[in-house]
């Protein structure tokens, strides 16, 4: 990110979510290991992924994102720009990577940050599209590898086989939290990016129904 215009190309996000592919830890004598960056909003938490220096490339990229400022968008909408640029990569990194749990943790504090005046999550949207519409347009898991998680101690693993399986599952989990999704006006620039898209339906109405919800994604 730049210091200056304080922004996150997408060429630093992919660089970043490799990183976090990777479970890269961050080394002590990295600039990275102090990133601390002013939010461009007042946002909670923050920073996100915990407090003191970052030690793993999930926080460094949480707070980038939390902290980016493009030039020609407002704060608000900047937050909604890294978010979009962050999900659109990682829609291609999660289809060909064997272990998609590996952005449980970026995805999970980006659906945590909200505004702190008024609870809004800018990120959620962003999250909800990936897990919810665009990693379920290839329900057959073709082209990925993603693979169920090996037994471990007698017990079965992780009950999905394919990177819309497991994003499906991620979007339950999530959406039985009580931190129910505060959109508003706020997300106007995000319908734009994105588009209107609809929630993939798993034929259980009243779970899909708190999935739209908590995410945010209505199709509008």
């Amino acid at each position: 990110m730049d210091d200056e215009e304080r922004r996150l190309s997408p060429a630093d996000a992919e660089d970043l979510i490799l990183r976090v592919a990777a479970e890269e830890t961050v080394s002590h004598l990295s600039m990275d290991s102090v990133f601390d960056p002013t939010p461009s909003l007042k946002l909670e938490p923050w920073p996100p992924g915990g407090d003191g220096p970052c030690k793993d490339y999930t926080s460094v990229l949480l707070r980038s994102m939390g902290a980016c400022l493009e030039p020609s968008l407002s704060p608000s909408e900047s937050i909604q720009w890294a978010a979009y640029v962050v999900v659109r990569i990682l829609a291609r990194v999660t289809r060909n990577h064997p272990d998609p749990q590996s952005f449980e943790p970026l995805l999970r504090g980006m659906c945590e940050v909200r505004r702190g005046h008024d609870g809004w999550h800018p990120m959620r949207r962003a999250v909800g599209w990936l897990l919810t519409h665009e990693l379920q347009r290839d329900p057959t898991g073709t082209g990925t590898n993603a693979k169920t998680v090996p037994e471990v101690d007698g017990t079965d693993g992780i009950p999905w086989t394919t990177a819309a399986e497991w994003a499906a599952a991620l979007a339950r989990t999530l959406a039985s939290g009580d931190d129910h999704f505060t959109g508003g006006e706020g997300d106007g620039y995000a319908r734009e990016l994105f588009g209107p898209f609809v929630a993939a339906a798993s034929g259980d109405d009243e779970e899909d129904a708190r999935i739209r919800r908590w995410f945010g994604v209505f199709g509008t």
